[in-house]
C-alpha cells in the first residue's frame, strides 16, 4: 500500500479588525547618555570674499554766503547761464556752463520745492504735476543754484531784477530860502553820497510835508506837495515851503539796473538874509477904540494894538511894514478847526465855495499875528502875541441927596422912567357969597 503524502489546504485568515485603542501619554524615563571625548579636528582656513559697501550720499557742500546777482527780468537762458557763470566761477570758467536752482512750484493751491533748470521746469509729486518758473522771471530774494549735474556744491545767490538805489543823507542839514535854485540847495545839503553815484537835483522829485493855508487838524490836511506848493481843487491851497524845519521827501525812478528809492529827510530852512527881530511888551490889554458913531474903528484900534505891543524892532518898524492878523471864527461857527482862520483885524469873507463870514476883532482874548515880510536884505519874521482887547469904562453917574419934586414927578418902572408935568395949584370952579357970621 502506497502511502501518499497529506497536502494541506492553505488556511484563509480572516482580516481581523483592530479597535482602536486611546494611546496614553507614555513617559519616558530619561537615558543617561555618557560622555564622547571628541578628538579635536584640524579646520582649514576658509577664504572669505569681500563684501561690496553700498555707497553713502554725502551732503552737499553748502555756500551760505549769498553773492548778490543782478539778473534783469526777461534775460534768456544764455544770458542768466552767463550771469551766474561769471558770478559763482570767475570770469575765466566755461561761458557755455548750464545751471540749475531750487524753487517753489505751484499746482492750483498746491506747491512743492525741487531742483530744475534755471529756465523753468515741472515736477511730479504724488501724482500732482508742479510748475516752477524761470530763473529771471521768479521773484527777488535768495535762492541756492548748482552746475548742473553737480550736486556736491551749492551756491546761494540773492537774486534781484535791479539792484538797490539809495542814497547817504547829512546830519542837521539847512539851506536858505533865497537860494537862487531852491531845489538844488536842499538837494546839496540833503544828500552826501548816492547809489548810483553822480545823481543830481535834476534827477529826482523833491517834496515837502505841508500844511494848507486854511489849517490842520493834527495831520488831517497835510500832505505832500512840490516845494512850490500846490492847490487842490478851489478849497485848498498849499503854501510853498516857507522858513523853519519841514520833511523833505527824495524820490528817485530808477534806471535800467538800479531800483528806485523814496528818502525822508528834516531840514532847516533859513532866510539866508540878515536876521530881523520884533521885541513886544507882555502882558498888554490894549482898549477897543471907538468912533463918534459908537462904533469900533478897527485902523485906530491896530495902530493902538501896534503901539502897545511893540516894544522895539530890527530894523526899526512902522505900522505900514506889517500885516497884522488874528486867528478869527466864523459866524456860522466852527467844527474841528473848520471855519476857523487867520483874517485881517476888519474881518472877511472865506472862499466862493464856502462863503464864511469872518467878523472884525472885538472886544475880548485874541491870537494875533504881527508878520514882517522881509526885504532884499533882511529876513521876513513872524511873531505870535496873545491880546487882550478890552471895552470901554462904564459910564458913572452922581444922583443929587434928596432930590425935589416940585419940578417933576417920577414914575419909575422896571424898564422906563416917565416924567409927569407938576399939579396945578387949587382952583375954585364956581363962586359962591360967603357965609354970614
Amino acid at each position: 500500500m502506497i502511502n501518499e503524502p497529506e497536502v494541506e489546504e492553505p488556511k484563509v485568515e480572516e482580516p481581523k479588525v483592530e479597535e482602536p485603542v486611546a494611546e496614553g501619554p507614555v513617559a519616558e524615563e530619561p537615558v543617561a547618555e555618557e560622555p564622547v571625548a571628541e578628538e579635536p579636528v584640524a579646520e582649514e582656513p576658509v577664504a572669505e570674499e569681500p563684501m561690496a559697501e553700498e555707497p553713502v550720499a554725502e551732503e552737499p557742500e553748502v555756500k551760505a554766503e549769498a553773492t548778490q546777482v543782478l539778473i534783469p527780468a526777461g534775460s534768456d537762458a544764455a544770458t542768466v547761464n552767463s550771469i551766474l557763470t561769471r558770478a559763482l566761477l570767475g570770469e575765466t570758467a566755461d561761458p557755455d556752463t548750464q545751471w540749475e536752482y531750487e524753487c517753489i512750484g505751484y499746482y492750483k493751491l498746491l506747491k512743492s520745492t525741487a531742483w530744475g533748470s534755471i529756465t523753468g521746469f515741472t515736477s511730479t509729486k504724488r501724482l500732482v504735476t508742479y510748475t516752477h518758473a524761470a530763473l529771471a522771471a521768479n521773484k527777488d530774494g535768495n535762492y541756492q543754484v548748482r552746475v548742473a549735474g553737480n550736486i556736491d556744491t551749492v551756491y546761494t545767490i540773492e537774486k534781484s531784477a535791479k539792484l538797490q538805489g539809495s542814497i547817504t543823507l547829512h546830519e542837521s542839514p539847512s539851506a536858505a530860502l533865497n537860494s537862487a535854485d531852491l531845489k538844488s540847495a536842499i538837494f546839496s545839503a540833503v544828500v552826501e553820497s548816492s547809489t548810483p553815484a553822480g545823481l543830481t537835483a535834476d534827477a529826482v522829485t523833491m517834496e515837502y510835508y505841508a500844511t494848507p493855508i486854511t489849517g490842520a487838524v493834527g495831520s488831517i490836511g497835510m500832505k505832500w506837495v512840490p516845494l512850490e506848493g500846490e492847490k487842490v481843487g478851489s478849497l485848498t491851497t498849499y503854501p510853498a515851503i516857507g522858513l523853519g524845519e519841514h520833511e523833505v521827501r527824495i524820490s528817485w525812478n530808477g534806471n535800467d539796473i538800479y531800483a528806485g528809492f523814496k528818502t525822508v529827510s528834516k531840514i532847516q530852512i533859513t532866510s539866508g538874509k540878515q536876521a530881523s527881530a520884533i521885541e513886544l511888551r507882555s502882558n498888554v490889554t490894549v482898549p477897543m477904540v471907538y468912533g463918534e458913531n459908537a462904533q469900533p474903528d478897527i485902523a485906530a484900534t491896530k495902530e493902538a494894538i501896534f503901539a502897545a505891543v511893540v516894544e522895539s524892532s530890527t530894523p526899526e518898524l512902522a505900522l505900514s511894514d506889517v500885516t497884522m492878523v488874528y486867528y478869527a471864527t466864523a459866524t456860522t461857527g466852527t467844527a474841528m478847526g473848520i471855519g476857523q482862520a487867520w483874517v485881517p483885524l476888519k474881518g472877511g469873507k472865506g472862499n466862493e465855495v464856502v462863503p464864511l463870514t469872518y467878523p472884525a476883532i472885538s472886544e475880548g482874548t485874541w491870537t494875533i499875528h504881527i508878520i514882517y515880510p522881509g526885504s532884499q536884505t533882511l529876513a521876513p519874521v513872524t511873531i505870535t502875541k496873545d491880546l487882550e482887547v478890552c471895552g470901554r469904562e462904564p459910564m458913572q453917574f452922581n444922583l443929587k441927596k434928596d432930590p425935589s419934586t416940585r419940578s417933576a414927578w417920577c414914575l419909575m418902572s422896571s424898564r422906563a422912567m416917565i416924567l409927569l408935568p407938576p399939579p396945578r395949584p387949587f382952583t375954585r370952579l364956581w363962586w359962591s357969597p360967603p357965609f354970614p357970621h
